[in-house]
């Protein structure tokens, strides 16, 4: 199990930081959230960000935790 915490700003929403913890899987979420980190994705942005794995053109499973971390994000920043 990948567990994800992510940090982001309260005013605009954008990305900060993130902590990932788990076993497999971990690297190919770092490689995801990385470049969101980097470039200040916003919590809705790395919500709708479309995540795919090869060879099927299916959502990744690594991507539910992220996911679930940027829904969580966004309901925060709504309260």
């Amino acid at each position: 199990m990948v567990t994800v915490k992510l940090i982001f700003s309260r005013d605009r929403g954008a990305i900060f930081g993130a902590q990932i913890a788990g076993g497999k899987g971990v690297g190919e979420t770092i490689n995801i959230l990385a470049p969101a980190v980097q470039k200040r994705l916003t919590a809705s942005e790395l919500y709708t960000l479309q995540i795919a794995t090869h060879p099927l053109p299916t959502a990744s499973p690594i991507g539910y935790q992220i996911l679930q971390a940027s829904e969580d994000a966004l309901a925060k920043l709504r309260a």
